[in-house]
């Protein structure tokens, strides 16, 4: 039996011809030729595409979105091929990533079922154009912080990819990452100032976070939007940090990496969290129960400023007596 014509046209990358085709016989778009392959997945393994291949992908994935979930090949999607070729510089590869992505916003979250790499991490990991990085978060932002079966993040792979480099569009694409992940949906244009802040609250962030630091050293003395300090946030996430395979070794290192935040802002120690109104140890100590790492955060940050408990008792004691004086007060004008 004879493929399908709109299959031999693709093969032939005659995509004028099977633009024309299309529209006369538009149930074509679900065969396959003899490897399972559709015109589609065809068109999405093409190198450098023309400008008419992406046109027909387009029309393609209109007529059949729902089908993109499902045409999966070596355990990826077609998302996950297209990506790997949108590098920056090919516009065109990119256009094919867009055109998927709009097509049917479902398939930025399809993993690998091999690695359990999403789209986005394929994309970190080819180094895709930013503008195919936004599109994905824009759908998801939880992808900023997916972890893959290897346990790695997005940064992860980004940063391994660019050989740690953190600057020029790497530094882009780094931002977009941790701020997505900080903010809980893509902003625009990116809070820059709040790097280190976002950083804090990345999962297992302790081999970069030391690069974030010195980028924006200015930041560690600052308050976000909700009146934190980068203190604050490493508290409350230093749980996400530890690495449960090798509890230990990564204890050592997550205390290490706290106490860099502690030297470069120790104010950061004695300066109340507006949430809750109280300080950093005892924000870490009331998560003791939850994670080991938090006992033992707590006593780090005793030893670094064990003047801090006195004056959270005295703010404890000065907060009883105005409560019992409000009482007394209360029962004064009662009985009046």
């Amino acid at each position: 039996m004879s493929e399908p014509q709109l299959l031999r046209l693709v093969s032939d990358r005659r995509y004028e011809q099977a633009l024309r085709h299309l529209e006369t016989h538009p149930e074509e778009v679900t065969a396959r030729d003899g490897n399972n392959k559709t015109a589609l997945r065809k068109i999405y393994q093409e190198v450098n595409p023309s400008p008419i291949a992406v046109d027909l992908a387009q029309a393609m994935c209109e007529l059949r979105p729902e089908l993109l979930v499902e045409d999966m090949e070596n355990n990826q999607s077609l998302l996950h091929e297209a990506v790997a070729k949108s590098r920056s510089g090919a516009p065109r590869s990119t256009g094919l990533a867009l055109v998927l992505i709009s097509a049917d916003p479902a398939i930025v979250s399809i993993r690998n079922k091999h690695c359990g790499f999403t789209p986005f991490h394929t994309a970190c990991d080819a180094d895709a154009d930013i503008v195919v990085l936004r599109a994905m978060l824009e759908v998801n932002p939880d992808l900023a912080a997916a972890m893959a079966q290897n346990s790695k993040t997005p940064m992860d792979i980004l940063l391994r990819k660019n050989g740690w480099n953190i600057s020029g569009t790497a530094m882009d694409k780094v931002a977009l990452i941790l701020l997505t992940n900080f903010k809980g949906r893509v902003m625009d244009p990116l809070p820059m100032h709040h790097m280190v802040h976002a950083v804090c609250c990345y999962p297992r962030p302790l081999t970069f976070l030391t690069r974030i630091m010195k980028t924006f050293p200015e930041q560690t003395h600052q308050r976000d939007d909700e009146g934190l300090m980068p203190l604050h946030h490493a508290v409350k996430h230093v749980g996400q940090w530890d690495d449960p395979e090798n509890p230990f070794v990564y204890s050592n290192f997550v205390f290490q990496k706290l106490m860099k935040l502690v030297r470069a802002a120790p104010e950061a120690l004695s300066t109340l969290d507006p949430s809750d109104g109280i300080y950093p140890v005892l924000s870490s100590a009331t998560r003791a129960n939850d994670t080991t790492i938090h006992l033992s955060v707590t006593y780090q940050l005793l030893l670094a400023a064990p003047e801090i408990m006195l004056h959270a008792i005295s703010n404890d004691d000065n907060r009883v007596e105005a409560q019992n004086d409000d009482n007394t007060e209360g029962r004064a004008c009662s009985m009046s």
